[in-house]
C-alpha cells in the first residue's frame, strides 16, 4: 500500500499575519500544515493544543500572557514537552534568552536573522520533539512522554476516565507474508483509525498511544466507551482486510510457505481491555498495566473482543 504523506501541525501566533505570511509559506516547503492564530487570548485557549507538533509565537503579543501561555504548556498534561519557538522583535539579550528558556520556551530566535532560518529551526524542533514524545511507526504518542501521562492520570486524576488497552494479534503473518514494511503500514492505518475514532466519540483531551510492540491504548472520558470498543474492532477489521488478498480474507487464514516460519497463520485481529478509572485512584502506572493484562488474558473465555471492568 502506498504510504500517506502526514503534514507537521504548527500553529503560529503572531499580531501581524501579512508579515509572518513568508513564514508560512517556508514552513509548508519542510512539511508543516500551518495555523493561524490572532493575538487574542481566546485564540491560545482552544482545549486541543496538544494536536500540533510546533507552536510559534511572537514576544511582541499585546493581548496574550507569553509567560502564562509557556507555562500552561509546561504543565499541562498532554503538552509538556510540547516546543514552543519564541520569535522575538529585537535581538534577545542573554537575560531574556534564560528567562524564556526557563519558562518553557524551546527555541529563542530574533526576527532578524530571517524566516529561512526561522523556518529551518521550527523543521529540527519538530524532529527532536518526534523523537522524543512521538512513536516513528504509528506517530502516536509513546515512550517516556506517554509513561509520564499515565504516570500522572494514575496518580493525580482529578476525574473519571477509562484506559483501553488495545493488542494487535497475528500481525507476524504479515510480516513473514509481505514484508516488515507491511507490518508498518498496518499498524501506522491501525493509529489513524483509533484517533479517527476517539475523535469522533470522544472528548477534545483523549488520545491514543503506542505502549510497545503490538499494544496500543487510549485514554478517553467517551460516555459510551462500549460503543467505543465495538466501534474500534469493527473499523481495525476494514483496516486489516485491505492487506489481505480476497482469497487469503475468504480463507481466515494467510500460509506462509517455505522455511522455517512455514504455516497457515490467523489474519489480524484485536481484543481490548477496557478499565474505567475513578476519579483519585491515586495508584500507579505498572499497576494499572498489571490489570490490563490479566483482563486481557480473560478475553477468549468471553463471547466478545472486549472486557470493561473496574480496576
Amino acid at each position: 500500500m502506498k504510504k500517506s504523506i502526514v503534514l507537521e501541525k504548527t500553529l503560529v501566533v503572531h499580531q501581524d499575519p501579512a508579515a509572518i505570511k513568508p513564514l508560512f509559506e517556508l514552513l509548508e516547503i519542510h512539511g508543516c500544515a500551518v495555523t493561524f492564530a490572532p493575538d487574542t487570548e481566546a485564540a491560545v485557549l482552544q482545549p486541543n493544543l496538544q494536536q500540533y507538533r510546533l507552536i510559534i509565537v511572537s514576544d511582541a503579543l499585546r493581548f496574550i500572557d507569553l509567560g502564562g501561555l509557556l507555562k500552561r504548556l509546561r504543565e499541562g498534561l498532554l503538552t509538556g514537552g510540547l516546543p514552543v519557538l519564541v520569535i522575538t522583535q529585537g535581538d534577545p539579550d542573554s537575560e531574556q534568552n534564560v528567562k524564556l528558556r526557563l519558562a518553557g520556551a524551546a527555541a529563542v530566535v530574533s526576527e532578524s536573522v530571517g524566516f529561512p532560518e526561522i523556518a529551518s529551526l521550527a523543521a529540527q524542533l519538530i524532529a527532536r520533539q518526534k523523537e522524543y514524545r512521538l512513536d516513528p511507526v504509528t506517530g502516536l504518542v509513546a515512550g517516556p512522554f506517554l509513561d509520564n501521562v499515565l504516570e500522572r492520570l494514575c496518580s493525580r486524576n482529578t476525574f473519571s476516565w477509562y484506559f483501553l488497552e488495545i493488542k494487535l494479534l497475528s500481525l507476524k503473518a504479515i510480516n513473514y507474508q509481505y514484508g516488515y514494511d507491511s507490518g508498518d503500514e498496518m499498524m501506522a492505518r491501525l493509529a489513524e483509525m483509533l484517533e479517527a475514532e476517539i475523535h469522533l466519540q470522544g472528548t477534545e483531551t483523549d488520545f491514543a498511544g503506542r505502549l510497545y510492540g503490538t499494544r496500543f491504548c487510549v485514554v478517553s472520558r467517551a460516555r459510551n466507551i462500549d460503543s467505543l470498543c465495538r466501534n474500534i474492532i469493527t473499523k481495525s477489521g476494514r483496516v486489516f482486510r485491505k492487506f489481505y488478498t480476497p482469497f487469503e480474507w475468504m480463507k481466515g487464514h494467510v500460509t506462509v510457505e517455505g522455511g522455517k516460519k512455514a504455516g497457515n497463520y490467523h489474519l489480524c485481529d484485536v481484543v481490548i481491555a477496557a478499565l474505567q478509572v475513578p476519579s483519585g485512584w491515586d495508584n500507579n502506572r505498572a499497576y494499572l498495566l498489571d490489570i490490563a493484562d490479566e483482563v486481557l488474558m480473560q478475553i477468549p473465555k468471553s463471547k466478545n473482543k472486549y472486557l470493561i471492568v473496574n480496576p
